[in-house]
């Protein structure tokens, strides 16, 4: 008798976990945005300058927006490799226009694409 119980309840048990579903993300969030460098590594030719790009808005650029880009790229020299500091300017994926200033005057605009995930590098001449 108690094997009978006993199997109807590991039966019941098992056909009972089959019909539960979960679902696990353990992936790391996507973010899709575009970095904003300058020619000196430690940001400070960034300070200043105003950014618009659809609904972000920087008015005046402060040593505290400044992101420390951990990444290496191509262009980077490796003693300079996770020292840049760059604006992160966050965008929805599809087309942005970015806008940058410098005491009112623009000095870069451009409509640019990014994908889901994806990050733009757009290096400033200044």
């Amino acid at each position: 008798m108690k094997n009978h119980i006993l199997y109807s309840f590991l039966c019941l048990f098992i056909a009972s976990s089959c019909a539960t579903s979960s679902a696990m993300s353990t992936g790391i969030i996507e973010e899709t945005y575009a970095l904003i460098q300058g020619n000196k590594t430690n940001g400070n030719d960034l300070l200043g300058l105003s950014i618009k790009a659809n609904d972000f808005m920087i008015n005046s650029v402060k040593s505290n927006d400044l992101y420390k880009d951990k990444s290496l790229s191509s262009n980077q020299i490796n003693e300079s490799a996770g020292k840049q500091r760059s604006i992160k300017v966050p965008l929805n994926p599809g087309i942005t226009n970015i806008t940058i200033f410098r005491n009112g005057a623009i000095i870069y605009s451009k409509d640019v694409y990014v994908a889901s995930g994806q990050v733009r590098r757009i290096q400033l001449k200044l």
